[in-house]
């Protein structure tokens, strides 16, 4: 088993080392899922969060960002559940996207032109054809027609899809609901149908950007892209997902609510993002490192930092934040500490955030040495694993606790 996840190292490929070993222990870290080892074996893959917690469904929500599928703003919470594992709530959110499109839609169609030969005209009367075979058949009429039909690569495609995450989900409620859905995007035709080589690669047309959602995770599954990893072997479904960059995922939806808050309470100029761009920390004075260079000179290159999230007024940072995606001991909190607080006074943050994944209380301390930028350093639980779509009571967290900040007149001197 060993052997096989480390050569799934290569076919995940994570950016953080997943796989370690404590003796004769194999630990998986900083992913969260289901690993598929070989035909027969299969690692679910839980983050530390109390038992009942719908996980996989709050990946879920953070996944849609990425990959452009969504839920479209409808939530049933009679029809949402507990996940068990990450496919089951990816097969989930597929039957979602793909009940919806059909409600709205209808099957998709498409305008097909075929030439047949046929004793009754029905379509455009093919003349040359008509004139050199009618001695021979004249009861037979070459043509061409064109007709809608439900049989194309688009609705192919995806029932193709419906029908494997059917065979491969666990929750039976979702695999019934897949094979109806498989059915109702191809009314009429056989169960099982041919995937067409490199339809993965197209586009949905723009008429159809009802089903835009469902094709975006369609092509995920065919394609064998991040965030779903399957076998080629199609022998099971595993979906394996990095959880620390959904982290800062979530903190950049906060703080777009967040600017949002403040908007709504007039406080204008307010804009909140993640990751936004590099801000210059040291800069070398004298000749630069060169790439040959063994000596000490070779450290002589200048050095950034990237805050995970920023809230600022125009030009001006007022808040920095951290993402960390650990469950934090005191020796942590230090190192966080100081990275925050480096990354506040580059930017000229007022205030410098640190956020964790796991639920609590705000923390606060008051900062010395570094004048106003910043004056004050907090810790923020965004508990991740409890998120849903378009839930804002992060965010309402966030301003309360940064509320004077953006509130506050503008400093005199912005940093550039």
């Amino acid at each position: 088993m060993r052997a096989a996840l480390s050569d799934l190292t290569t076919t995940l490929k994570p950016r953080l080392r997943f796989l370690g070993a404590t003796g004769e222990q194999v630990i998986i870290r900083n992913l969260a899922g289901s690993l598929q080892v070989n035909s027969q074996l299969v690692l679910d893959v839980a983050p530390k969060v109390p038992v009942g917690t719908d996980w996989a469904g709050a990946l879920v929500d953070l996944l849609t960002a990425q990959t452009r599928a969504q839920y479209g703003g409808i939530h049933h919470k009679a029809e949402r559940r507990h996940a068990r594992v990450l496919p089951d709530a990816f097969a989930d959110l597929y039957a979602t996207q793909l009940d919806r499109a059909i409600r709205r839609e209808g099957p998709l169609t498409l305008i097909r032109a075929h030439d047949l030969t046929a004793s009754s005209l029905t379509g455009r009367l093919d003349v040359t054809k008509w004139v050199t075979s009618r001695p021979l058949q004249p009861a037979q009429f070459p043509q061409h027609r064109t007709n809608l039909t439900v049989d194309n690569e688009f609705t192919n495609a995806m029932a193709w899809v419906a029908q494997t995450l059917a065979s491969r989900t666990s929750d039976p409620r979702t695999s019934s609901r897949l094979v109806r859905l498989a059915t109702r995007l191809r009314p009429g035709m056989p169960t099982h149908t041919r995937l067409a080589p490199g339809v993965a690669l197209r586009d949905i047309p723009a008429q159809w950007r009802e089903y835009r959602p469902a094709w975006e995770t369609a092509r995920a599954v065919i394609r064998k892209i991040t965030p779903l990893h399957r076998d080629g072997s199609l022998q099971g479904i595993g979906l394996a997902v990095e959880p620390w960059p959904l982290l800062e995922t979530l903190l950049a939806i906060t703080l777009e609510q967040v600017a949002a808050l403040a908007s709504a309470e007039g406080v204008v100029g307010i804009t909140g993002y993640g990751h936004a761009g590099n801000f210059i920390v040291r800069k070398p004075i004298g000749r630069r490192a060169d790439r040959g260079d063994i000596s000490l000179q070779r450290l002589a290159k200048p050095g950034w930092v990237n805050p995970d999230g920023v809230l600022k007024r125009g030009s001006e940072v007022l808040v920095s934040f951290e993402a960390k995606y650990v469950k934090p001991n005191a020796a942590d909190l230090r190192k966080h500490t100081f990275q925050a607080l480096t990354t506040a006074a580059v930017t000229g943050a007022r205030r410098a955030v640190i956020v964790y994944p796991e639920a609590g209380p705000t923390l606060s301390w008051a900062v010395n040495g570094f004048g106003d930028t910043p004056s004050t350093l907090h810790v923020v639980g965004l508990d991740m694993f409890t998120y849903r779509h378009g839930d804002e009571s992060r965010a309402q967290t966030v301003y309360q606790l940064v509320r004077d900040t953006l509130k506050a007149p503008p400093s005199a001197t912005p940093p550039a």
